[in-house]
């Protein structure tokens, strides 16, 4: 297999994992949490860049462990590690960052393409539940899992059309162009 069928491949598969993540039932607890976190500041986080990104060898969907590792090397102290939400359209997507002079950065490479700087909101909400090595993030004990949607109703259709899609063997990344093109109009959002 070339390599170029082989990222194909493992994107495919990635997205897959994340139909699953997010193919549940929404619940009162959601819908609570996406208002008040509808009424947090929305912040301005920026992208290191990626040749700073590679220097440091921070591994992609790691984002949690990352800006938590980085807080804690950083020699000058002065970096700390901030969760909250990545807003993606109608999805918060559960995500951290550093905070450092005053400037919220993600020091997680991504996959595919996304923009440099997106809007974030740091959520004081959040805490998180050790379980051995792994970590389980909670708001007002509600366990967050990926993120939290707007409308879990019309993103489970949303899944389910990019699911269809992918198994059916389109490109990974045009089932995702698609899908954030349907989410832009369901929200009259420009695409």
């Amino acid at each position: 297999m070339g390599e170029a069928k082989h990222k194909e491949a493992v994107l495919r598969a990635a997205l897959l994992v994340e139909c699953d993540l997010w193919d549940k039932p929404g619940t009162p607890e959601e819908a609570t949490a996406v208002a008040e976190i509808r009424r947090l500041p929305i912040e301005r986080a920026e992208r290191a860049p990626a040749d700073e990104l590679a220097w440091g060898r921070m591994p992609a969907r790691e984002c949690h462990a990352n800006a938590i590792w980085y807080s804690e090397n950083d020699p000058s102290g002065q970096t700390e590690h901030v969760v909250g939400w990545w807003l993606q359209g109608d999805i918060f997507m559960l995500h951290s960052v550093i905070r450092a002079a005053g400037r919220y950065i993600c020091i997680t490479p991504q996959e595919w393409d996304v923009p440099s700087i997106f809007p974030f909101i740091p959520d004081p909400k959040i805490t998180w539940i050790a379980e051995g090595d792994f970590r389980r993030y909670v708001r007002d004990e509600y366990p967050i899992g990926a993120g939290l949607r707007a409308d879990p109703a019309a993103h489970r259709v949303a899944i389910l059309l990019m699911r269809e899609r992918l198994n059916a063997g389109m490109k990974p990344r045009r089932a995702m162009e698609l899908a954030d093109r349907e989410a832009c109009e369901r929200l009259g959002i420009p695409s």
